[in-house]
């Protein structure tokens, strides 16, 4: 069993939530595309992910919720991300990523959204 103490853990509180923490790196990233499988086979119609534990995420990270987001427009859901971290979202915006994502500030506000 994998060590969670300084690596991403993935959980699943709510249906359609996944929460993250630690760092999102090529370690990681198997783990996260694991946790969204069976969300986006199950064409979920809200899929989220909490990012509010995450303290770094790679381009491995990056490509994973990518693909996510795309597979999941494929069947017409939506695809968001909640309570980004400044470091990590100054990696989105780098990326250009922040133009692209759904980005929420609380669970609250992703609960409301359509």
């Amino acid at each position: 069993m994998p060590n969670f103490d300084t690596v991403a853990a993935v959980t699943q509180p709510e249906q359609n939530i996944i929460s993250l923490e630690g760092e999102i790196d090529l370690h990681e990233s198997p783990n996260l595309r694991e946790n969204l499988r069976p969300l986006i086979e199950q064409k979920t119609p809200r899929i989220f992910v909490d990012m509010a534990e995450v303290t770094y995420i790679d381009s491995s990270g990056l490509a994973v919720l990518i693909d996510a987001m795309q597979r999941i427009a494929n069947y017409g859901g939506k695809f968001g991300l909640i309570s980004i971290r400044p470091a990590v979202r100054t990696v989105l915006e780098i990326a250009r990523l922040d133009q692209v994502f759904r980005l929420y500030p609380d669970r609250a506000s992703a609960a409301r959204a359509t």
